[in-house]
């Protein structure tokens, strides 16, 4: 009930939803092995849903036996140089850029 002369105050909706999904996450690990794929659900649905950019990977390809070579642009003291190499190369400057066996696999 709004009070008068009083403004209502603004709820930070990131902490309610951050408190939301520790309730949903403990709620799913006290139950059973379902509930715990329910918790790795809400881990993966909260990640896309929270982030303007999300990644999943792995450090590691057992499919090539290979440990990905990865170059973040933006910790590379020629990222600038290098993401324009990237658009004379491929035709693209945006990032992620991800090459497997020679061969681009995906952009942005």
């Amino acid at each position: 009930m709004a009070m008068v002369g009083h403004r209502p105050r603004r709820v930070d909706v990131t902490a309610v939803h951050m408190v939301l999904l520790i309730i949903v996450m403990v709620i799913s690990d006290l139950s059973n092995s379902v509930g715990a794929e329910k918790s790795v659900l809400a881990f993966v649905q909260n990640a896309i849903l929270s982030n303007k950019i999300v990644i999943f990977s792995k450090s590691y390809c057992s499919e090539l036996n290979e440990q990905p070579f990865v170059v973040e642009l933006d910790l590379s003291e020629d990222g600038d140089q290098i993401q324009y190499e990237l658009l004379e190369f491929v035709g693209h400057r945006t990032v992620p850029q991800v090459f497997v066996k020679r061969q681009k696999a995906s952009c942005c």
